[in-house]
């Protein structure tokens, strides 16, 4: 289970209830949010934004990118959908949606946009 998380020098680290600390040196994050088992990063580059999802142990197993129908604004720990990727495009306009992660099955809409 992960303890906690954080951001350090653009990289990211999570420790487990164990004691073992687990490193992303791969990406340079602009923001992470974790539940118990699970890690999204967010990577800025220009318009090729992404959120990469890390398993507890670091384990990639799911990369999201921004495309001419979704574009990723932010992510976060919402208190009833759980880590939230947020923001899409309808009528060529970007209007807030929430897509949550689920194992096994990626990410899923969670609200309607206004």
């Amino acid at each position: 289970m992960i303890v906690s998380c954080e951001i350090v020098k653009k990289h990211v680290e999570w420790l487990l209830d164990n004691g073992e600390k687990v490193k992303i040196t791969d990406y340079n994050a602009e923001s992470v949010v974790n539940d118990e088992s699970i890690v999204l990063i967010m990577v800025r580059k220009d318009k090729d934004d992404n959120v990469i999802v890390f398993d507890e142990y670091g384990t990639k197993l799911y990369v999201l990118e921004n495309s001419d129908s979704f574009y990723i604004e932010y992510i976060q720990k919402h208190p009833r959908f759980g880590l939230v990727v947020a923001s899409e495009k309808i009528d060529n306009k970007w209007k807030d949606g929430q897509y949550c992660y689920m194992k096994n099955a990626g990410f899923i809409r969670q609200t309607n946009s206004r």
